[in-house]
């Protein structure tokens, strides 16, 4: 399984970190390369169209293009998890959850020590983009 954490810093261990920054900015091992590192933005993905099956989200910005493009390159039936924090006013993935087809679940993760909100969106369909 080909597990996708945008943003990431080696957190999973099971996961890809996709990131513009080689180096941990966070935690105990600030400064040490990450491992299982891939250059690369939310923005667009380096990875073919229905590739990926499971993208973690966690803090790292939220755009309508980011989502788009993790649709794009998840497989059919694939996972997305995001985790943001939640500073008052709409829920953080409130328009994620409208665009992205698919079963969700919302709840609260702890990330480190912090509280987070967490959407999990399963066997994921589409994306309405307008």
């Amino acid at each position: 399984m080909f597990t996708l954490d945008i943003g990431g810093e080696g957190r999973h261990p099971e996961a890809w970190n996709l990131n513009i920054s080689r180096l941990q900015t966070l935690g105990p091992e600030k400064g040490l390369p990450i491992r299982r590192w891939i250059f690369g933005r939310s923005t667009c993905l380096p990875f073919a169209d229905g590739t990926v099956d499971r993208i973690i989200m966690e803090k790292t910005p939220l755009t309508r293009v980011a989502i788009g493009e993790m649709v794009r390159v998840l497989k059919p039936g694939g996972e997305i998890v995001l985790r943001h924090f939640h500073g008052g006013g709409e829920h953080p993935h409130g328009w994620a959850r409208k665009m992205i087809r698919g079963q969700v679940s919302i709840g609260r993760a702890r990330l480190r020590n912090q509280w987070v909100e967490e959407t999990v969106i399963r066997s994921v369909e589409s994306v309405e983009l307008t």
